[in-house]
């Protein structure tokens, strides 16, 4: 399942690691999710060019299995993948998943429309966690406010109603087009019940927060509009 066609899009994407949002907030609030990855293991769906799963690595993750459908994407991430680390071509949707302490999905609930997909991935998630594990999910949630020198602009057709087209464009530090991206608007409180529905137990929010470093490049003020509206959710899931 596919709304958008990485192999075309890898070069340009791989420039959305220089994101402001990305690289400054993104990054750093997952790694506030999962917390302590000393000796744990890592799944990292839809990988990319391993820019999480390179950052996992980084905070001491034992290993880290990356998986993308997008055969340029995983070439690229092998070509900097160390001893700790594997890259896999596979659908996250309907593949079978290894098993791991961690399990990263950034962004892949958008790229389904219907509850019923989204609970199937949820129970597939949830059921390669390792006792004990936790799952965190990133989603996009659109408003009206202008992100774009952050990173993204969110576009939703129509209605904001579950399953609705979302564009989601994407803004290099300079405030260029990297690419659009199509994905489906899903609202928190239904992703919630997804959840829940799924078997997760256990569900909680990480509220964003911004690295020292993009405090220091861009001032702490820079980054008042978007820690009051961020548009994603970061869920944290047992």
């Amino acid at each position: 399942m596919s709304l958008n066609d990485y192999n075309q899009l890898a070069e340009k994407y791989r420039e959305s690691d220089v994101k402001p949002d990305k690289r400054f907030s993104i990054l750093p609030t997952v790694l506030k999710a999962v917390g302590s990855l000393r000796g744990k293991t890592v799944l990292d769906l839809g990988c990319g060019s391993g820019f999480f799963s390179r950052a996992f690595i980084e905070q001491g993750a034992k290993f880290v299995t990356g998986i993308d459908n997008s055969e340029v994407q995983i070439e690229e991430a092998r070509k900097f993948a160390g001893a700790h680390e594997e890259y896999r071509l596979a659908d996250a949707f309907i593949d079978s998943l290894p098993n791991a302490d961690v399990i990263h999905a950034p962004f892949l609930i958008n790229y389904l429309a219907k509850n019923e997909e989204i609970v199937n991935f949820l129970k597939n998630v949830r059921g390669s966690l390792n006792e004990g594990g936790v799952a965190v999910f990133v989603i996009d949630l659109p408003t009206a406010l202008d992100l774009k020198k952050y990173g993204a602009t969110k576009r939703v057709d129509g209605n904001m109603k579950d399953g609705a087209p979302m564009t989601i464009t994407l803004y290099n530090g300079d405030g260029a087009v990297i690419c659009d991206l199509h994905a489906f608007y899903i609202s928190s409180e239904t992703f919630g019940s997804c959840l829940r529905e799924a078997g997760f137990s256990s569900v909680s929010i990480i509220e964003p927060v911004v690295s020292e470093k993009g405090e220091h490049l861009f001032g702490k003020d820079y980054w008042n509009e978007y820690l009051k509206d961020t548009q994603l959710g970061y869920y944290l899931c047992s």
